[in-house]
This record gives C-alpha cells, structure tokens and sequence, in this order.
C-alpha cells in the first residue's frame, strides 16, 4: 500500500502542476483572449475536470491512510 500512496502522491504533484499551468493561460486570456472561443472553452473544461481529478486522488490518499478493521 505505501507503493500506492507514494504513487498516487507523485500523481497529485502532476496534476497540481498541470492546475497551475492552466490557471496561468487562463489568466492571460482573460486579460487577452489570444486563442479561438472554443479553445477557450475547452480550456476552462479541462480545469474543472483537472480539479475533480486533483479531489479524487485527494481522497484515494485519505483512504489509504484510514486503518482498516
């Protein structure tokens, strides 16, 4: 299990790099739109669905972490 945990740790870290990353685009296409709407769309998408991802992972970690009867 502590495998898994470790994994699933690196995994986070990707993930909130990748959050980062995209937080930073979107922000300047905010100040200005440099790419086509439906990139930008696409964009936002695709942080929502990063930060559920980055939840999931959260709490695949706390369970590993619970004692198991």
């Amino acid at each position: 299990m502590e495998g898994l945990k470790k994994q699933l740790k690196h995994e986070r870290k990707e993930v909130d790099e990748k959050i980062d990353e995209l937080v930073a685009f979107l922000d300047i296409q905010r100040d200005r739109q440099t790419v086509s709407d439906a990139q930008l769309s696409l964009a936002k998408t695709q942080f929502m669905l990063l930060e559920t991802y980055y939840v999931l992972i959260n709490q695949r970690i706390k369970d590993l972490k619970r004692k198991r009867g």
